[in-house]
């Protein structure tokens, strides 16, 4: 009897407890967009499909186009805070093109997206915390920033995503998933990712999952943060095709073994280069998975041209984001001319905001600003421009406003203001690719400051950093009779 009597409170317990509020669904009217709230809580989500291969489309059966994801909406008198886009809750819905998501959003679910064959545009706000594993696979998206926010990519968040070509993840991310067995997925995070060429990782990431972007073979150069601690199995397999080299970028200064995680790439792996921190060559010699590399390069300032020249490479700006290339460095005892900035040089360089080149350069590399969004200033001291046409500067990338270098693309040329010396101004602005830049100033003493000022009064030919006429010198730097003069 005793027996009988425990077996029966767990049916007694659940017939005491209260049965909770079943939940609600409202549709917004103008997008078609389902939203799942329980009376008398605060939060709402976007309501979630019935199962992966389902045709119950439950999340958006009408939504198709342009739409956005409401913050809130208001029923009976309450309002609801849309904090979730709930699992499946768009997969497969055809017509969807790009979503706005709200800075509410804190959870975007497993499938949410998956397999939205037309969705080519979305953004991630930086209130989201957790981007589920196949979140977006097989989407039509071409690029997408993923913020600091985000703690970890899912695994297969972005599988076969076969038009994404540039990723960009917010410093903050710690963790890229890979495959999760006792799911039996077989891909990572980005795998499979046919058009993907450009990915920038930040410093806080720690680990790449297996397989992360394996099968990404137009990928053709990854560059690794040096706090990375971890790199699964495969994490870039098959990067780099037959046409392609596959070069890796590492600043871990002390490497770690791996396993397979660099098998199948580019047209031929004794070519491919990895490029160390300067010092660390032997160690990564030494390394299993790194010393497979047969080209191992350290990344120092200058690459030795000739037994005269280098060319400027691996410089780093300082903490105001400058760079003043020398016009002469010495190395082991031996004075040699800068006539180069490398190919890539600066490439993507976030942290760049100005940079000065000195009248030896006589050769800028492909794309060797290219990417530098934050660059305001650049203080070029040759009288007659540096010729950005030439073979050995490579390619221009044709875009709508016309032929934009290799060497600068992606430059702001509104907000970076290019200074010359004075009297070099028209020529500069009559250059291919030099004339890009919508502020010319010709400066006597490109170089540094003039002089001090405290005084405000009594000047004549007064610009500011962004070759705007001003009446009156302002305090901070000017430029003064083309002189950079800093006033008081």
């Amino acid at each position: 009897m005793m027996r009988r009597f425990y077996a029966l409170l767990p049916l007694l317990a659940t017939l005491l407890i209260p049965t909770a509020a079943w939940a609600d669904v409202w549709q917004d009217p103008e997008t078609k967009v389902n939203y799942e709230y329980t009376p008398g809580q605060s939060e709402a989500g976007v309501k979630k499909g019935t199962g992966w291969d389902s045709n119950d489309q439950a999340g958006c059966p009408e939504a198709s186009g342009d739409i956005a994801i409401l913050s809130s909406f208001t029923i009976g008198g309450e309002t609801y805070t849309v904090t979730e886009i709930r699992n499946y809750a768009f997969a497969h819905c055809n017509n969807l093109t790009s979503v706005k998501i709200p800075n509410t959003i804190n959870f975007i679910g497993i499938g949410a997206f998956a397999e939205c064959w037309s969705l080519h545009s979305i953004n991630i706000p930086e209130s989201v915390k957790y981007l589920c594993p196949c979140a977006f696979m097989r989407c039509a998206l071409t690029s997408i920033d993923i913020p600091g926010s985000v703690e970890s990519i899912g695994y297969q968040a972005f599988l076969q995503c076969s038009r994404l070509e540039t990723v960009t993840i917010g410093e903050g991310v710690t963790t890229i998933r890979g495959t999760n067995v006792s799911d039996h997925l077989d891909g990572g995070a980005f795998s499979w990712c046919f058009n993907l060429k450009k990915v920038t990782l930040p410093e806080s990431l720690k680990e790449i999952g297996t397989e992360t972007f394996g099968g990404c073979n137009k990928l053709s150069a990854i560059e690794l943060p040096k706090n990375l601690e971890k790199i699964g199995k495969k994490a870039f397999y098959g990067t780099g095709n037959e046409c392609e080299w596959f070069d890796v970028y590492s600043h871990i200064e002390e490497p770690f073994a791996l396993n397979e995680v660099f098998d199948g790439n580019g047209k031929n792996p004794d070519e491919n280069t990895l490029y160390v921190p300067a010092g660390t060559k032997a160690k990564y010699e030494a390394t299993e998975g790194w010393k497979e590399f047969k080209n191992i390069v350290e990344m120092t300032p200058y690459d030795v041209l000739d037994g005269n020249t280098v060319a400027a490479h691996f410089l780093g700006p300082d903490e105001d984001g400058k760079v003043e290339i020398p016009a002469t460095v010495e190395i082991d005892g031996r004075t040699y001319t800068v006539t180069e900035i490398a190919a890539g040089a600066f490439k993507d360089n976030k942290e760049l905001t100005e940079v000065t080149i000195p009248g030896t350069v006589t050769t800028i590399g492909d794309g060797a600003f290219a990417g530098c969004e934050n660059l305001r200033a650049i203080y070029v001291l040759a009288p007659d421009p540096i010729s950005l046409t030439a073979a050995e500067a490579r390619s221009m990338v044709t875009r709508a406003d016309g032929n934009v270098p290799s060497q600068f693309e992606g430059i702001d040329f509104d907000a970076c203001t290019l200074y010359v010396p004075v009297g070099s101004e028209q020529k500069y602005r009559e250059a291919e690719g030099w004339k890009l830049f919508t502020h010319i100033v010709g400066v006597e003493d490109p170089a540094g400051i003039a002089t001090i000022h405290t005084e405000k009064n009594g000047y004549s030919a007064v610009y500011n950093l962004s070759g705007q006429r001003l009446a009156a010198p302002q305090k901070g730097l000017n430029i003064i009779g083309g002189k950079k003069v800093a006033v008081r």
